[in-house]
C-alpha cells in the first residue's frame, strides 16, 4: 500500500507512439521498467469527458448517462453540453473524502463546474468557458492557482481553420503552454497543501495529434513532409516527460506514480454522413427536404415516422423507442431486428477508392447498466476503428468524405490508451496487454487501502496467481505426455 498516490493523465498518450519515442522518454520508461505498463483498453466509445469520467468513477457510462461532449435531455430528443453536475456516482475525487482523505484534482474531465472534494482542492478542466466564472474549488484558490504559472492562463488551445494555416507556430508555442502550465498549478498545489491523492490531465498531447498527425504519420490522407512541424507531437511527448520527471522527485518514494491516458490517437481517414444514410435507407424522416449540408435539428425531424437517428462522436445510433421516447414509433420486440438491419446496411458502405469499410457494431444493452442506461445509444459503431468519424448534419454531398475534404482536424481517437505504474506496493510486473480504463479506479483505491468491491474493475497491480498447487498438479499431470516432456 502507498502513502500517497499521484497520476498524471496525458490526453490521447497513444502507446504505439510511446514505443516509437521510448528512447526520449526516460520517466515514463523508468515507470515502466519498475512497475508495470501497456495499452489501456478504453470505452466505446473512446470520447474524451465520458472517458475520464468512466475512468474516475469506475463505472461504464449507463451509470452517469452521457456517452459524448453532451448528454440527452430526459423526455425529449435535444442533447446538452456535459458538465460535472450530471456525474451522479461517486468519482475519486467526490469518495475520498468519504474516507477521511484529501484530493487534488487539476484539468480532469469533466471537472466544471470545479469539483468540490472536502480538504483537498480542484481546478477545472478545459470545458470551463471563461475566467470570468469560478474555476477552482474553493473558490478564492482562484487567484493563486493563475497567479502559479504563466498569463494568460489558457483554458484549452483550439483554433479556427484560418488561424491554424497562419498561425502553426504560435500553435506549437501554446499547446506546450498549455501542458506547462498544468504542469506548474500541479506542482504548486502538491507542494503547499496536504493530499492523499492527486490527479492531474494535460490535454496538449491530444490537441498536438488534432492538429499535427498529418505531418507526423507518412500513411496520413494528407501527409505533410513539412519538417517544421514533423516532430511537434513528439516534443509534446518529450516536454510531458521531463515535468512526469520533476513530479515524481517532488513527491517522493514513498508515493506511488501512474501515468494514464483516456484513449489513444490515429491519422484520421475521413468523415461518413451517418444521418444522411439512415435517411437513405427510411430510418430518419425530415420534415422539409435537406437542401444543403446543416446540423441534424430535433424541431426538422418528423419523429411520428422516424424510427432511428446518430448523435455523438464516432457513430452512435438512437431508436425511437415506444415506451421510452416522447414519440415512441419502435415497438421493443422489434427493436433487435431493427438494430441487426442498421448494423447489415453499415457493413456495405465503401470508401471513395470503392473498397468496403470495416465496421464494427456493439449494442448498448451490452456496454451500459446503471440506472442512467436508458439515456445511452443504442447501437454504437466503429469504422474501421475509428479511423473513420461520423457526421451529425444532414444534406452532405456524399456519405463518405476522405480527410482530404474535411477540414483542419487530423485524428481520431483510437480505442487503446497507455498506463505505466510504479512504486511502493506496485511489483514489477512488466507488460500488461489486458488492462482496460475501468481498472484504474480499482488500482489507486487499492492502493490507498480504501475499498473498490463495488466497481467493475481489478487492481492492475494485485495480480493473483491463476492456478493454485492443485490446479499445477493437475494440468501437468494431464498435458505431460503430449507436451511437457
Amino acid at each position: 500500500m502507498a502513502s500517497r498516490v499521484l497520476v498524471i493523465g496525458l490526453d490521447a498518450l497513444d502507446p504505439g507512439l510511446v514505443d516509437r519515442w521510448l528512447p526520449e522518454l526516460p520517466n515514463i520508461r523508468a515507470l515502466m521498467e519498475r512497475g508495470l505498463h501497456g495499452p489501456l483498453e478504453s470505452i466505446v466509445q473512446p470520447v474524451t469527458p465520458a472517458a475520464w469520467t468512466a475512468m474516475t468513477s469506475g463505472r461504464d457510462q449507463g451509470h452517469f448517462g452521457f456517452t459524448d461532449f453532451t448528454a440527452r435531455v430526459a423526455g425529449n430528443y435535444d442533447h446538452r453540453l456535459v458538465h460535472s453536475r450530471l456525474v451522479r456516482v461517486p468519482t475519486l475525487a467526490t469518495l475520498l473524502p468519504r474516507h477521511g482523505m484529501r484530493a487534488i484534482s487539476v484539468g480532469v474531465p469533466i471537472g466544471y463546474p470545479p469539483v468540490a472534494s472536502p480538504g483537498g482542492a480542484s481546478v477545472a478542466c478545459f470545458m470551463a468557458p471563461t475566467l470570468e466564472r469560478t474555476i477552482t474549488y474553493p473558490a478564492e484558490l482562484q487567484a493563486e492557482v493563475v497567479g502559479a504559472t504563466s498569463s494568460p492562463y489558457l483554458l484549452d488551445v483550439t483554433v479556427r481553420e484560418a488561424e491554424v494555416e497562419s498561425g502553426r507556430d504560435d500553435l506549437v508555442a501554446r499547446l506546450l503552454e498549455l501542458d506547462r502550465q498544468r504542469f506548474d498549478v500541479a506542482m504548486h498545489l502538491l507542494g503547499t497543501r496536504p493530499w492523499d491523492l492527486a490527479f492531474l490531465v494535460c490535454m496538449g498531447t491530444d490537441r498536438a495529434g488534432h492538429y499535427f498527425m498529418r505531418y507526423t504519420d507518412p500513411d496520413h490522407g494528407r501527409h505533410d513532409p513539412d519538417p517544421r512541424y514533423s516532430d511537434v507531437m513528439r516534443r509534446q511527448y518529450a516536454y510531458c516527460d521531463r515535468r512526469i520527471g520533476e513530479l515524481v522527485a517532488a513527491v517522493g518514494p514513498d508515493c506511488a506514480v501512474a501515468v494514464v491516458s483516456d484513449h489513444g490517437i490515429q491519422g484520421l481517414r475521413g468523415r461518413i454522413a451517418l444521418n444522411d444514410w439512415l435517411r437513405e435507407q427510411g430510418h430518419l424522416v425530415l420534415r422539409e427536404p435537406a437542401d444543403g449540408p446543416r446540423p441534424l435539428e430535433p424541431a426538422a425531424v418528423d419523429w411520428g415516422r422516424t424510427r432511428a437517428w446518430a448523435h455523438g462522436y464516432a457513430g452512435q445510433v438512437y431508436l425511437n423507442l415506444r415506451g421510452r421516447d416522447a414519440a415512441g414509433l419502435v415497438d421493443p420486440d422489434e427493436a433487435e431486428p431493427l438494430l441487426d438491419e442498421i448494423a447489415a446496411g453499415l457493413a456495405g458502405l465503401r470508401d471513395p477508392a470503392g473498397a468496403t469499410i470495416p465496421v464494427r457494431t456493439h449494442r448498448g444493452r451490452d456496454l451500459f447498466t446503471g440506472e442512467a442506461a436508458a439515456a445511452c445509444p443504442d447501437l454504437l459503431v466503429q469504422f474501421d476503428g475509428c479511423r473513420y468519424l461520423t457526421s451529425d448534419a444532414v444534406g452532405q454531398p456524399r456519405l463518405v468524405r476522405p480527410v482530404t475534404e474535411l477540414g483542419i482536424d487530423d485524428a481520431s481517437h483510437a480505442m487503446h490508451g497507455f498506463f505505466a505504474l510504479a512504486g511502493p506496493g506496485v511489483p514489477a510486473l512488466g507488460r500488461f496487454e489486458a488492462m482496460h480504463l475501468l481498472d484504474v479506479a480499482p488500482t489507486v483505491l487499492d492502493l490507498l487501502g480504501l475499498p473498490h468491491d463495488e466497481l467493475t474493475g481489478e487492481a492492475l497491480h494485485r495480480a493473483a496467481p491463476v492456478y493454485s498447487d492443485e490446479d499445477v498438479a493437475e494440468l501437468t499431470s494431464r498435458l505431460k505426455s503430449m507436451y511437457l516432456q
